[in-house]
């Protein structure tokens, strides 16, 4: 059976062939299965973001294929990839990306209503999704009424609904306080080994490391190897010297 999500020599390049040229993402090769809590770091302009968008379907790569399930959707039309968007993919950003204008219920309501469900069974699901992360008593304020780490939880609810296997999350604790953070990582956590999906985030936050089941570091567009040992540890050492000192309490 073919991995999750799976990357084959995949290269991003921007502005490719002229003076401001850069690599972003430099030949990764990366097979990741479901059930799994993955946590990739890196220092600021290593290519992170680039590889999360590979992953879901936001950006093409220059070279080599990005399959999910076996399918190739690096080669899918700009028709096709929106529908295995919807469906298989569940984003989270750092920015929250809410609808101002919009209660919390119905932004939630409105993915589901990107996803083809509609109506009270929309509703009835975005109130249970909302319960799923503890915003049952704040669902029906606008988002200039909720905290950041409301906002946030807002934001994984939108990423639960139509139940898609595979959850982006980019940063989803920058902005946060510790507890706040804590909170939004245990349940991350929760939702990969409960309900068996795959949780892939882009961090520099090195508190939020003794939740993951497999980290992976990025520098320079390219991923850290795990077969050269000596190289991977000089490449580790660097990176987590860029990243802030653990906080006491982060992972209690």
């Amino acid at each position: 059976m073919p991995p999750l999500l799976e990357l084959i020599d995949v290269t991003r390049i921007y502005n490719e062939g002229s003076s401001s040229e850069v690599i972003a993402v430099n030949h990764v090769n990366l097979r990741i299965d479901t059930g799994r809590f993955v946590i990739l770091m890196g220092p600021s302009g290593s290519g992170k973001t680039t590889l999360l968008m590979l992953l879901g379907g936001l950006l093409k790569p220059t070279s080599g294929t990005v399959s999910l399930l076996g399918t190739e959707i690096s080669r899918l039309s700009e028709k096709e990839l929106p529908y295995v968007r919807r469906r298989q993919i569940g984003f989270i950003f750092q920015g929250f990306n809410l609808f101002p204008a919009l209660t919390a219920v119905e932004n939630v309501e409105a993915t589901l209503n990107v996803k083809e469900v509609r109506g009270q069974k929309a509703e009835q699901q975005a109130k249970v999704l909302l319960e799923k992360v503890g915003l049952t008593a704040r669902m029906h304020h606008l988002p200039e009424d909720l905290s950041g780490g409301e906002k946030q939880r807002v934001a994984v609810a939108r990423a639960l609904a139509g139940e898609p296997p595979i959850i982006l999350a980019d940063e989803p604790t920058a902005a946060l306080d510790s507890k706040t953070g804590r909170t939004i990582i245990g349940l991350l956590k929760e939702l990969s080994q409960r309900e068996n999906r795959l949780v892939f985030m882009v961090s520099h936050d090195n508190r939020i490391l003794d939740y993951a089941d497999e980290i992976l570091y990025m520098n320079d567009g390219m991923l850290l190897s795990h077969e050269d040992e000596e190289a991977s540890d000089r490449l580790r050492k660097q990176i987590m010297s860029s990243v802030p000192p653990p906080v006491p309490g982060w992972a209690e």
